[in-house]
């Protein structure tokens, strides 16, 4: 029944496509793409969605990209990381194509690569995606914007995974001091960090600096009393 749905949707679009203006059949193929958002189960819209946007917007449309991405969340739903790498660099070479180097959402999508990355054990991988938004980050947003304490916490997490913790230790400290002076101490990300910290330290059997963390954690939760 879905697949049959599906069919019908792709006819009715070519057969409305020739009797609208081309700025009609662009809404439609941005409808078509918020529809493959919320039925996500069905795979024969999603598959086809990108390919009737490709043929009525181009190739380059940004409007592609949204809907890569949201195929990529299907796929990592699934389980189906490989496809989701597919779909994520399908997006990211649009993106390259129609934006400047340094926009920010270069970065979000190279940050969402690392994630894939980071989810199939490919440590090197998701370093370099991590790398490379933070290079963008660093080019255009000021040094203390929040989106970097982000970065540096997914590059802390790869070095962790790696057992390098020193260095997982230095980049969650650049991100504990953004996140110190940009959220309020009783922030969920800021008490994260503070936890991440502390287990880290647990690791390297530093108990006492895994105590000094914990400690943090708890003045929070007294200063919310």
């Amino acid at each position: 029944m879905q697949s049959s749905n599906g069919r019908h949707r792709i006819g009715d679009f070519e057969k409305l496509q020739e009797e609208t203006s081309n700025d009609n059949v662009k809404n439609l193929a941005y409808i078509y793409g918020q529809l493959g958002r919320i039925k996500k189960c069905q795979s024969s819209i999603s598959r086809s969605t990108p390919v009737l946007q490709e043929k009525y917007l181009g190739p380059n449309h940004l409007i592609l990209t949204t809907t890569y991405n949201d195929i990529r969340d299907v796929y990592v739903n699934m389980g189906e990381y490989a496809n989701a790498l597919e779909s994520r660099k399908k997006s990211l070479e649009i993106q390259q194509k129609s934006l400047p180097p340094n926009h920010p959402e270069l970065d979000t999508i190279y940050n969402n690569i690392g994630e894939v990355y980071l989810q199939v054990d490919q440590y090197s991988n998701a370093l370099k995606c991590y790398q490379k938004a933070l290079e963008i980050q660093q080019n255009s947003l000021s040094p203390k914007h929040p989106e970097l304490a982000t970065t540096y916490h997914n590059i802390a997490a790869v070095h962790d995974d790696m057992d390098e913790y020193s260095k997982s230790l230095d980049f969650h400290t650049k991100s504990l001091e953004i996140r110190k002076k940009s959220l309020p101490l009783d922030n969920p990300e800021l008490v994260s960090t503070y936890d991440t910290i502390g287990e880290v330290y647990i690791r390297m059997k530093d108990y006492s600096k895994a105590l000094e963390f914990y400690h943090n954690i708890a003045s929070v939760h007294e200063d919310m009393r």
